[in-house]
């Protein structure tokens, strides 16, 4: 009898949801990756902010609307996917630079960014106290 009221409240939950606009995520399909995104994506990936990105790959004149875009995107799991699999690719350039590159410069810059990406050599936040302490009369006594 239980099993049966599980199900049945089970089933109720998805009404209401359905009734209130609640879409079942589970159930959601991924699209494929459009040429936009992709551009977008790869802008992102150059450094450009996500509106700036989404204005140059889609030809918006409309910052509110780059900006929608850019955070819709943001949100998809295909761009997050292709954007995932590009950062191995970044990964793999810049250890190939810190490894080839004639200018020191640039070695030295990589390898900072290799650590940086590793969080090697990264102090974690502490609290550092700053303490002072008058004595005052007392300060023979406590020079011994």
């Amino acid at each position: 009898m239980e099993i049966i009221n599980k199900a049945m409240d089970e089933q109720q939950t998805k009404k209401r949801g359905r009734l209130l606009g609640v879409r079942d995520k589970s159930v959601r399909k991924s699209r494929p990756i459009t040429l936009e995104q992709i551009k977008f994506s790869d802008n992102v990936l150059e450094g450009m902010n996500p509106t700036q990105a989404a204005v140059q790959a889609y030809g918006y004149d409309n910052r509110r609307l780059a900006s929608l875009t850019a955070h819709n995107n943001l949100k998809s799991t295909a761009v997050l996917n292709y954007l995932h699999n590009q950062g191995y690719g970044a990964a793999r350039r810049v250890v190939k630079l810190s490894k080839k590159a004639k200018n020191e410069t640039v070695k030295l810059n990589a390898n900072k960014d290799i650590l940086d990406r590793a969080q090697i050599g990264v102090r974690p936040a502490g609290q550092v106290a700053a303490v002072q302490i008058n004595f005052g009369e007392l300060r023979e006594r406590y020079e011994e």
